[in-house]
């Protein structure tokens, strides 16, 4: 059976562990943000180029 030490170092490696995934999730996310604002102002860019053209 486990004891309360061992308990508790579980739920310690649990949190750890979860926090890593937390971290790197987030890490992602803002990635793939800083990706899309980009391309967004790629777009943008060559939509204002394109519309001025045609004025």
């Amino acid at each position: 059976m486990l004891q309360k030490q061992d308990l508790q170092a579980i739920a310690r490696l649990i949190d750890e562990r979860a926090a890593k995934t937390e971290d790197k999730f987030i890490g992602r996310l803002e990635e793939t943000e800083e990706y899309f604002n980009i391309r967004l102002e790629e777009m943008e860019t060559r939509f204002d180029a394109k519309f001025q053209k045609t004025e």
